[in-house]
């Protein structure tokens, strides 16, 4: 390696000089056999870093200097473009296997510690973040519109009523239940309507579309335009369900995808959560439509950000269009982020794009018998999880604690709420370390201990004329 003038410079000066990238990799230093580890941080492009590791320890058959390039877009092709919770702890092992495998030829008994995590230095820029932000903004407003006509359900009834009589309990459910349908339509048309137009132009789209929908609700005059507007709010919030954890699966580095699905699933929780608080203070004869318009607040706050949020580079790939990629790519990761990095990416989405092409359909997946079970299992728990009853705790708590004669119905909702975004935040942590299965196993458990100990409440409390709401409220 040489100077602009033609002499060559040791590798102890290319590595102590560190380059001028400066980016930062973690690595772990081992202090003797049987001794605590500790964190060193070293600072620096990835070729120094490099040659410091092969200073330290003997490696075998290391042809040339280590390139991060192979094991990078091995990980990238086989890491789902999609931003699913609980994935980061399975990414960060798979980067330092594929590492250890790619960038050298070692004995499998030699130490671990000293092998760079390729995929550990990719961090989370300030366009990333506001593209991140702006993007969260459509799960909350979708758990917020999934709850927010719990607590106010008797109000509104009332005020939708026509000739003094209230709307009736089969026209409600009607009302709360078109909400899935809208959903479920929003779902079917919202991947087509993503591959023509682009992700960034659906959620503005779809943002806009739900802004005016909500406000429609919150200006219904009777129970049929109730139900029209919940059917166009259910299709904002179907789309909005296949749109947000695409995109934010396809513009975040790989080290951050499993992250973004977490927060993607959490804002969820977090809006059905914020609904039910709201449900008590603003759900009176004369502010239950501000319950509802309040919803439009987050997708307004994503109309506003539209000019911040940066289109997909993977859409722009498939619609062959690799410069705006690129530079789109550039926004996201930094001026730092070295070049090869940058074009290993492009290459990647671009294998990934062709891959797609010979994709399986739902017809080939039944018809495979290596698929097929893992395919129904799938689709069973999928079945499992909205028979578990919990759609029904969060449309109707509230009159279900009123009926079980539970003290305070909206306090019952709100500390539903609230060990419901407990629970989703444990269960990310646990999943990373009890795994999957026994997660589903322990859980399925719980609930149904939890359906036995509600029913065996509801049935002493009406037959025994006992008060059992706290225990009914621990069933729930």
């Amino acid at each position: 390696m040489g100077d602009k003038d033609g002499k060559r410079r040791p590798m102890t000066d290319v590595a102590s000089s560190g380059g001028n990238r400066q980016q930062k990799a973690l690595y772990t230093k081992k202090t003797g056999r049987g001794s605590k580890m500790r964190d060193v941080k070293s600072v620096g492009n990835f070729n120094s870093i490099h040659t410091k590791i092969k200073q330290k320890r003997p490696m075998r058959a290391v042809k040339s200097m280590p390139d991060i390039r192979n094991p990078m877009r091995s990980i990238l092709m086989q890491v789902p473009m999609y931003a699913i919770h609980g994935m980061a702890p399975h990414v960060r092992k798979m980067s330092r296997s594929i590492s250890r495998n790619t960038l050298y030829e070692r004995e499998a008994s030699e130490d671990d510690s000293l092998i760079p995590d390729v995929i550990g230095h990719q961090g989370c820029t300030f366009m990333l973040s506001v593209a991140v932000f702006a993007a969260l903004m459509a799960p909350i407003n979708f758990g917020y519109n999934i709850a927010v006509l719990n607590t106010p359900e008797d109000v509104m009834r009332e005020a939708l009523g026509q000739h003094g009589s209230p709307v009736g309990g089969f026209s409600w459910a009607i009302v709360v239940s078109i909400f899935n349908i809208g959903g479920l339509i929003g779902s079917s048309i919202a991947p087509p309507m993503l591959d023509t137009i682009g992700r960034r132009r659906f959620m503005l789209i779809n943002a806009i579309f739900l802004t005016f929908a909500i406000l429609f609700e919150s200006l219904a005059v009777n129970v049929m335009t109730m139900a029209l507007a919940r059917l166009l709010v259910g299709i904002s919030c179907g789309g909005t369900s296949v749109a947000v954890p695409l995109y934010l699966g396809e513009i975040a580095p790989v080290s951050l995808r499993g992250s973004l699905g977490t927060l993607n699933q959490f804002s969820m929780v977090v809006g059905i959560l914020l609904a039910q608080v709201l449900g008590r203070p603003l759900g009176t004869p004369e502010t239950w439509r501000y319950l509802l318009a309040f919803g439009a607040v987050f997708s307004i706050i994503q109309v506003f950000l539209y000019g911040c949020i940066v289109e997909s580079p993977r859409w722009l790939v498939m619609n062959n269009e690799p410069n705006k990629a690129e530079k789109t790519l550039r926004q996201l990761r930094g001026s730092d982020e070295e070049e090869s990095i940058i074009q290993v990416e492009l290459e990647s989405m671009q294998a990934l794009t062709e891959q797609e092409k010979k994709e399986m359909t739902v017809g080939t997946l039944v018809r495979n018998p290596r698929h097929r079970l893992p395919f129904a299992i799938g689709v069973t728990l999928m079945l499992f999880q909205q028979w578990s009853g919990i759609n029904a705790v969060f449309y109707y708590s509230t009159g279900f604690f009123k009926k079980a004669q539970f003290e305070d119905p909206y306090l019952g909702t709100v500390l539903t709420g609230a060990v419901n975004v407990l629970a989703t935040g444990m269960a990310v942590e646990l999943m990373d370390r009890a795994g999957r299965k026994a997660l589903l196993v322990l859980s399925s458990a719980g609930m149904a201990a939890s359906a036995i100990l509600l029913t065996a409440a509801l049935v002493a409390s009406d037959k025994l004329n006992v008060d059992l709401g706290y225990i009914e409220v621990m069933g729930v």
